[in-house]
């Protein structure tokens, strides 16, 4: 190494700190490693960026930490580097918080965020065009159309209806999509002769002849999930506070803070403890049996 390069090298290393000095970032900030924060992998890097970054500095602000996106491909590889301590907070839907935290106790959920009609939970939808006089009980050996197998109300969600129904999820012609809308949009074209996706998803397709046959009991909001391996619990609190200060129903300041942040975080949130998904743990562990 020249003598040049090792004191870049230096530089490099001392750049933190002379921010800090400068005033251009908190000194704790610069002192700690930042928060890797995953959220979930619905959408492109670019897309995370823009949707997450209002979220991440009001939580960098708050939490007296620097926070970092960290894109994943697809949810099982969130889940595996969570495990690794390779992923600090995770923004995760009710099923993939179930699968992580399954063996990991180490998974601590901080707060579920709300839907957009103020509600913490959610139901997934059965669903047929116009109709059909298909009962979930006549499901078998017909085309079922659901989203991504870790999505809740795929595999999980239509196999605890028709579980109740007497038909085995195996017993059905399944076929995964990618979306829950191509969900809705394979049943109206007659590519399914019924799908699974979330009610409020199927609702917005009642036009165009998409009926909701049934739902699921309700299931809990989407997550934000800190590995107690590396978030410390002074952090986790400052977190859990800063998300739960924010009313944007009820205060337009906080609307207008949160008009821009993706998935459900814009809408507010709730305290989450991990009782709140053992009905969600049991219906996976059955589904899993019936496999």
């Amino acid at each position: 190494m020249t003598e040049r390069t090792s004191q870049n090298c230096d530089l490099m290393h001392l750049l933190p700190l002379l921010a800090a000095l400068l005033g251009l970032i908190p000194a704790a900030m610069a002192a700690e490693p930042p928060l890797r924060f995953a959220p979930l992998p619905m959408v492109s890097q670019e897309a995370m960026v823009q949707e997450y970054i209002g979220p991440v500095r009001y939580l960098e602000e708050k939490a007296g930490r620097a926070i970092k996106l960290v894109y994943t491909k697809d949810y099982q590889e969130l889940i595996e580097r969570f495990r690794r301590d390779e992923i600090d907070l995770a923004y995760v839907g009710p099923l993939p918080y179930v699968m992580l935290s399954q063996g990991f106790d180490a998974a601590t959920p901080l707060v579920r965020f709300l839907e957009p009609d103020g509600r913490d939970s959610y139901t997934c939808a059965l669903v047929v065009f116009g109709n059909n006089p298909l009962p979930p009980g006549g499901m078998r050996g017909k085309r079922l159309a659901l989203p991504d197998p870790l999505s809740t109300c795929g595999d999980v969600g239509m196999g605890a209806i028709l579980g109740q129904a007497g038909v085995p999820l195996r017993e059905t012609r399944r076929s995964h999509l990618d979306r829950h809308d191509a969900v809705a949009m394979a049943v109206i074209l007659d590519q399914a002769d019924a799908g699974g996706l979330k009610t409020s998803i199927a609702r917005k397709y009642a036009s165009l002849g998409l009926n909701v046959l049934t739902e699921s009991p309700p299931v809990p909001g989407f997550v934000l999930v800190a590995n107690r391996h590396t978030v410390p619990a002074e952090t986790r609190r400052l977190l859990r506070e800063a998300l739960l200060d924010l009313h944007p129903r009820d205060n337009p300041a906080d609307a207008e803070l949160m008009r821009g942040w993706g998935g459900n975080m814009r809408h507010g949130a709730v305290p989450s403890s991990d009782t709140d998904f053992d009905t969600l743990r049991q219906q996976w562990t059955q589904t899993e049996m019936d496999r």
